[in-house]
Formats: structure tokens, sequence, C-alpha cells
């Protein structure tokens, strides 16, 4: 099924766009693409670039479904994160001097949409801590995916995965906060399983993450490289975090945390 609202990030400003164009999206209630160029605090606006020639206004009210002011009174960091940036607006006033936007209107019916969906098949990461991701799931609609639901390798740091602000990826949809209008997010879902990358035999290189704290299980850890899965290799040396090893495939198991059993060659 095709995705109806697409990441603010993947869509391009029409330079060709007039007045006249304007108009049939203004009576079809179509969004628009714009790109925000200021933010006036003094009147409480977005100016937004829609063309070559035309600029259009975003109230702050009218600008997010998420909070505009601190409790200090302050403006919030969701609204001047909005300069600079892509995003989908639809056309509430159409004067040719007096070009009014809704991004909020967008977001809502984004966001009815996407609380009917399982999967997002293309979110963009916004940004990222040590633990967690942050994404645009569709016309500014943030959710955002911890650790364990992003990798099934145990990162010190997420950021070590390789993925970056902007990278489009696929995710499930876990659960949704109705207060914040925020989702929370698995990737680890969309991922292929062992039993599809690898099979008996195979060799692979991965990175000594650290010793099996297990009685009943010897061997390390191993993060195979190339890939979101975790090993363990039985060995006759001393292995230190951070040691390169190569390994032959063993076995391939789903059991307990979706390990694949390795022997070093």
């Amino acid at each position: 099924m095709t995705q109806l609202f697409l990441p603010e990030s993947l869509y391009g400003i029409d330079l060709d766009m007039t007045y006249k164009k304007l108009s049939v999206f203004y009576e079809s209630k179509t969004s628009i693409t714009g790109k925000v160029t200021r933010l006036d605090s003094e009147n409480r606006v977005l100016e937004v670039l829609i063309g070559r020639n035309l600029i259009g206004y975003i109230p702050f009210y009218e600008a997010t479904i998420y909070p505009i002011n601190k409790c200090n009174g302050n403006l919030s960091p969701n609204i001047y994160a909005l300069v600079g940036k892509t995003i989908r607006a639809k056309i509430i006033n159409l004067e040719i001097d007096n070009i009014i936007l809704s991004r909020k209107e967008n977001m809502l019916e984004a966001l009815s949409y996407i609380k009917e969906q399982e999967k997002i098949e293309y979110a963009s990461i916004t940004g990222m801590s040590r633990y967690m991701a942050f994404f645009d799931i569709g016309a500014g609609v943030l959710g955002r995916c911890y650790g364990k639901n992003y990798t099934n390798i145990l990162y010190d740091n997420i950021r070590d995965i390789g993925l970056d602000k902007g990278d489009i990826i696929s995710v499930s949809i876990i659960s949704f906060d109705q207060e914040n209008k925020n989702f929370e997010l698995s990737r680890i879902d969309n991922l292929p399983s062992a039993f599809e990358v690898l099979k008996r035999n195979d060799v692979i290189s991965g990175t000594i993450s650290g010793p099996v704290n297990d009685p009943n299980q010897i061997g390390y850890f191993v993060d195979i490289d190339h890939s979101d899965h975790v090993g363990i290799v039985d060995s006759p040396d001393i292995l230190e975090k951070g040691d390169k090893v190569v390994c032959n495939v063993k076995r391939v198991t789903e059991k307990g945390p979706k390990l694949s059993l390795m022997q070093k060659i």
C-alpha cells in the first residue's frame, strides 16, 4: 500500500508554483510544500517560501500539533527547529498578498492515518541520542525508537550502528502516546531474521563485544559485521572487547536473544 503521508524531508518545492496553481490546491484542499525561511517572534508567524516568487505565512498556532510554548512562556524548540526545514501545509487563506498556511491541519490528517497503520515504510531519522532515535514518520508527526527496539546488537551508543540524521528506514509502530502525540517504534521488527541472512558454514567477520555472562554457556558475544545480528563464538583464546574475529557459522537459532552460534576458525 502506498504511504499517504511521507516525511517532510522527502518533498521538494515547486519553483514554478504560480498563484493560479495555488488556487487549485486551495480548492481541492491538497497540501503544498514550502521551506520555512524566517521566524517572526513579534508577529508570531513563520515565513514560508512556496515558489520562486511566492511567500506564505504560518501563524504559530497553525505550525504544529506539538507545544509551541515552554512552561515559562518562552517559545518551544519545536518552533525554532522549523526554520530552514521543508514543510507540508494546507492553504487556509488565499489572497495574493496574504497566503496563510496550516501545517497543523496537515499533521492532524497524517496523525489519523498513521494511528491506523502497523508499519511505516519511509521514516526519516530527525535526531539521535545515545539510547534513542527520533523520527518523522509522516508530515512531521514524531516517533521515537529506544535502543532495545533499534538494534539486536547491544551498542553502548546506538549512533555506532552507522545510521544518521536524514536516513530513511522502515519501522513498525508499537504504541501511541495520546497525550504527547508521539509513537513508540521498532526498527528490529523490520529487519530480516538470522535465518534469512545466515546459514551453516557461512564465513563471517565480527567484533567481540564482551564475554557471555552465563554459567551454562562459555564464549564471547560477536557483533557480526554488516548485520544487526549477534553471535556467540567458542574460543580457546582469551578475547577482549573490540577484538576482530573471523568465524564460520556452526548453528543458527532464534532462541534466547536471537543469537547465531559461531565457531572460531
